[in-house]
C-alpha cells in the first residue's frame, strides 16, 4: 500500500496565530510553524509505515519544508512530478495533513480556498468546496481515496461531513479565523500517528470523489475588479458582477478545476 501525503502549514499544531504564515514581517514565528509542520508529517509518515506502507510519499504544495527534518523513510514530490506519480498508479491513498478548512467556514483557522484575497466562493457541480475536495476530485478519477486528515477542527470536520469515516487529528481548536488554541504537542503528535496508521486500513471503506463530466465550475470572487481582470480572452460566462463560470468536459490535473480563474 502506497501513501500520498498533501501537506500544508496553516493547520500545524502550533501555529495559532495568523502572523505566523507571514514570512517576510515574521520570520521567527514563520519558521516555528514550518517545524512545527514539520513535526506533524513526521508523525503521519511513521504513523502510515507502522500501519503497513510500503512507501509514503510526500508533497509540500506550498513550499514550506525545512530542509533536513522530513522522516529519511519518506519520498519527496514536487509540484511538478506528483501528478504523474498519481497517473502512473502509484498512490492507493491519501492524506491531507496540517490542512485548513474551505473559504467562508465558522470558526476554521485560516480558513481559504486557494486565493484568499481574491477567491469568495468555489464550487464543482453546485457544491461549493475547498483544497481537500479539488484534490480529491482529481484522485477519485484514478480510484484514491482520502483516508486522513489533521489541522484544525473546522478541518477536521469539513473532511467527515464530505468524505466519511475518514481519519482525522484535530490538532486544535479555532477561536475565528486569526487564532486558535492547540492541545498539548505530545496530544497532537499521538492524534496525527493514530489517525495515519488508521487511515491506511481504510482504502475499501472509502469511497473515492466522483466528477461527472461536463463539470460545470463556479468562482465567486471578493471584487468585481478581479472578476473583471479573468475576463479577456478566456471561454468563461459572468453570471453576475462577482462571479465566472465554465465548463469543462475532462481533467487529467487538479489545475483544469482552476483554471483561467
Amino acid at each position: 500500500m502506497n501513501v500520498l501525503i498533501i501537506a500544508g502549514i496553516d493547520g500545524a499544531w502550533g501555529v495559532d496565530n495568523i502572523a505566523m504564515l507571514d514570512k517576510a514581517a515574521n520570520k521567527e514565528g514563520y519558521m516555528t510553524a514550518c517545524k512545527n509542520m514539520m513535526k506533524d508529517i513526521n508523525a503521519a509518515v511513521e504513523g502510515f509505515f507502522d500501519g503497513g506502507a510500503e512507501k509514503v510519499y510526500v508533497l509540500d504544495e506550498e513550499n514550506h519544508f525545512v530542509d533536513g527534518m522530513i522522516d529519511k523513510r519518506a519520498t519527496l514530490l514536487n509540484n511538478d512530478d506528483w501528478e504523474k506519480v498519481v497517473k502512473e498508479k502509484k498512490v492507493d491513498v491519501f492524506a491531507e495533513v496540517c490542512t485548513h478548512a474551505k473559504a467562508g467556514t465558522e470558526k476554521a483557522f485560516s480558513d481559504r480556498t486557494k486565493d484568499e484575497l481574491r477567491w469568495f466562493d468555489f464550487s464543482i457541480n453546485g457544491y461549493i468546496c475547498g483544497e481537500m475536495f479539488i484534490h480529491a476530485a482529481f484522485m477519485g478519477k484514478y480510484d484514491i481515496p482520502l483516508v486522513m486528515v489533521s489541522g484544525d477542527n473546522a478541518a477536521c470536520i469539513e473532511a467527515t461531513s464530505v468524505f466519511g469515516d475518514v481519519a482525522v487529528a484535530p490538532v486544535k481548536r479555532a477561536l475565528g479565523r486569526n487564532t486558535a488554541i492547540s492541545i498539548p504537542e505530545d496530544e497532537a503528535r499521538k492524534l496525527i500517528y493514530d489517525a495515519a496508521r488508521r487511515g491506511i486500513t481504510l482504502k475499501d471503506e472509502i469511497m473515492p470523489i466522483s466528477v461527472h463530466t461536463p463539470a460545470e465550475i463556479v468562482l465567486t470572487y471578493t471584487r468585481a475588479d478581479y472578476c473583471e481582470l479573468a475576463l479577456p480572452n478566456r471561454k468563461l460566462d459572468r453570471l453576475d458582477v462577482r462571479t465566472l463560470r465554465k465548463y469543462i468536459d475532462s481533467f487529467d490535473s487538479c489545475n483544469d478545476f482552476t483554471d483561467m480563474f
